[in-house]
């Protein structure tokens, strides 16, 4: 749990352990993890040990959704116990990576976690301060204002193919796009939209978490590419899905840091390639014959034992019309950083269901799995 830029180890070693011994949902994540950290070391333990990880992972999901729901939100100890449970949670997503009996459905495995742990922006939306103040954020740079730098020719190929893909299924006006409510299956002007923001996204990682110290902020690339492209993965859309391949191909190397990283990023680009393995379409072959390659040099590097990936330049990739408008990309006072306010009015409004209006528990608790009852309130 350690990381090198934030400078955390007291709070993982120390305070966090303090904490949740007075609070079930974060005890129980932490009982998880180190459950699933013994089936790692002890393989001829697994059984066993992953066994007590899934028990106490099940009780720190029902514990966290009622918790998260029911807390205070100006008890700070009981705001940071949420914090450090909503990091845990994401941390078992890719723990569940190095147990081969749990390898299958990675994907799906990811979406679950990823969907629980945003109730918790709702949290930290409320005492907005924390954020800055926490002594766990202190030392983390902002991410939208990271330098940026050059990246993989392989990875940039990508980048424009997945473009070009997406805009091929552009709607002809912004006339024709459809409303944001709940629609089954997603329109497919909506597929295009959510697409293009997430692989925005996806770029702007590429271009400036390089640095092994800074892959951990990919992980926050579902997040920021939003609802609608979470659907558009579950029901299969292709270019969505090779959009969540690249994810897993940069990601990989964190498997290097952290145990419960490994074979996390390629786990999942290979449950990709299983899904659109049947495609016709040359461009779905490049894409994943590129993967692979970049899966090679990383195993060569690693042989090698370099501390870093190698980041080379490449050419701007220049095409026909801006990718997303980009306002005033230079100014420095810009609260948005890095990031052009088309795209982050694009990601907030996906992000809507969270973030609408006051601290809404009752969407929050919908999202978790939760009914309302007529009599009751909230319960499960």
């Amino acid at each position: 749990m350690v990381s090198e830029i934030a400078d955390d180890r007291e709070i993982w070693r120390n305070t966090m352990p303090e904490i949740a011994m007075k609070y079930d949902f974060l005890l129980n994540s932490m009982f998880a993890l180190a459950s699933f950290h013994l089936a790692y070391d002890r393989p001829h333990e697994a059984p066993q040990h992953l066994s007590a990880a899934l028990d106490y992972q099940t009780i720190a999901f029902k514990k966290f959704r009622s918790d998260l729901e029911e807390t205070m939100m100006d008890d700070v100890e009981a705001h940071d116990a949420l914090l450090y449970c909503s990091i845990i949670l994401m941390v078992l997503a890719l723990a569940s990576s190095t147990q081969p009996l749990l390898k299958e459905g990675m994907i799906q495995n990811t979406i679950i976690h990823f969907e629980l742990v945003r109730g918790i922006t709702v949290v930290m939306l409320r005492r907005p301060e924390c954020i800055k103040e926490h002594r766990l954020f202190g030392k983390i740079p902002d991410m939208m204002r990271l330098p940026k730098q050059g990246y993989s020719p392989r990875a940039a190929r990508a980048i424009q193919i997945l473009t070009q893909m997406n805009e091929s299924r552009a709607p002809v006006s912004d006339e024709g796009y459809s409303s944001p409510g709940p629609v089954e299956p997603l329109p497919e002007d909506r597929r295009y939209l959510s697409s293009k923001n997430a692989l925005w996204w996806l770029e702007y990682h590429f271009s400036t978490c390089g640095e092994i110290k800074h892959r951990g902020f990919v992980l926050a690339w579902l997040s920021l590419a939003g609802d609608d492209f979470i659907q558009a993965i579950k029901e299969g859309d292709q270019i969505s899905l090779l959009a969540v391949m690249w994810w897993g191909v940069f990601l990989n190397p964190l498997g290097e840091q952290y145990w419960y990283g490994e074979e996390f990023g390629r786990d999942v680009a290979n449950e990709v390639v299983e899904a659109v393995k049947d495609s016709s379409d040359p461009n779905v072959g490049e894409l994943i014959y590129l993967a692979e390659q970049e899966f090679r040099e990383d195993m060569a590097r690693k042989a090698s034992e370099e501390s870093e990936p190698p980041i080379e330049a490449h050419e701007q990739v220049i095409e026909e019309k801006p990718f997303w408008e980009v306002d005033d990309p230079d100014d420095p006072n810009s609260p948005m950083g890095n990031a052009p306010a088309s795209v982050m009015a694009y990601t907030r409004k996906q992000n809507s269901k969270l973030f609408g209006g006051s601290i809404d528990r009752l969407q929050v608790a919908e999202r978790l799995g939760m009914t309302r009852s007529p009599s009751a309130g909230l319960s499960e």
